[in-house]
């Protein structure tokens, strides 16, 4: 029930401050619940990328907390939907068609009165804090609030410190700006050891297309490691154009005992057509492709064994 009343909060809040309107909710058993809000008026779109850039959800957040800090009374009703003042107060009078007899109400003093068979607090002081956890945009026009309120912030705040912590140990050190620090350091070093990598991959394939350019049937295993499928067709397409009219047909394969891909190509597609299966079965892979082309797997090792009869396969007649 805490999380429906700091929704009820928040929704009440973000129409009347702000101009957002509940478009649907998710009240969740654990974790964070959301609201999805759109704009009243105006251009939809526009509306929100006006509230998010003015740091309106901020503002929302700070408002609600201000309530809660009130220790504002949440109180039940009952009003036949015909009562004067169920008509002029309550925010909410859309009832099934036919419905007939009393209607509840929940009414957060000075904030919202509003249709609800749930359960709430009793004053908002019982929410202790609200927090937003996350804003998305889940539309162009809806904007996804995710938020927490009373036990589940605590709950939250300590996940956070033991994920923090975690964290510390890896890094060497359990300042909170230290470790942003650190982290962007790691991702500094490791864009440059891509680069590095990438161009060790660049030389190692300019090599292989020098020593399989001239071969009818190219067989090449690239090692132990997992190519990416960038450095194969970077090689295929070298082999490609060093071939000229003569034609070309390379099979080219990474990986270890644990798994591997491979990728089998050829200048006349009747020959991964007619042999890329034979090809498969040869090294216990799976593959698919077309117009030439052929891209597989292999789960199990043993494969590099059994390269030589894949050469024999790709240069039957």
């Amino acid at each position: 029930m805490t999380q429906h009343t700091g929704q009820h909060l928040i929704s009440a809040l973000a129409l009347d401050t702000f101009g957002l309107q509940t478009h649907s909710w998710n009240l969740t058993a654990t974790g964070a619940c959301y609201i999805d809000f759109k704009p009243v008026v105006g251009d939809e779109v526009a509306r929100l990328d006006v509230v998010e850039k003015d740091g309106v959800i901020g503002r929302l957040e700070e408002q609600v907390n201000g309530k809660i800090m009130e220790d504002t009374p949440v109180t039940a009703a009952w009003y036949m939907p015909e009562d004067p003042v169920f008509k002029e107060k309550v925010r909410s009078r859309l009832l099934p068609k036919g419905f007939e007899g009393e209607v509840r109400t929940v009414t957060i003093e000075g904030v919202d009165t509003n249709t609800c068979c749930g359960t709430h607090v009793a004053r908002l002081g019982e929410l202790l804090v609200v927090k937003f956890v996350k804003v998305e945009r889940v539309k162009k026009n809806i904007l996804r609030v995710h938020f927490v309120a009373g036990d589940r912030v605590r709950a939250l705040f300590e996940k956070h410190v033991d994920q923090a912590g975690g964290i510390g140990k890896v890094l060497g050190t359990g300042d909170l700006t230290e470790q942003v620090e650190r982290v962007r350091k790691l991702e500094a070093d490791n864009k440059k050891l891509k680069s590095t990598v990438t161009g060790v991959w660049d030389q190692l394939v300019a090599y292989k297309i020098k020593e399989l350019a001239s071969e009818k049937v190219a067989v090449c295993d690239l090692g132990e490691s997992l190519v990416e499928a960038d450095v194969y067709k970077k090689l295929v397409r070298g082999v490609k154009e060093a071939s000229g009219e003569a034609g070309y047909c390379i099979f080219v394969i990474s990986g270890n005992e644990e798994g591997a891909t491979f990728l089998l190509e050829s200048s006349d597609p009747a020959i991964v057509d007619s042999r890329g299966k034979e090809v498969c079965g040869i090294v216990g892979g799976k593959g698919g492709g077309k117009k030439g082309t052929m891209m597989g797997k292999i789960a199990a090792g043993g494969w590099r064994a059994k390269l030589g009869e894949v050469r024999q396969a790709l240069e039957r007649e």
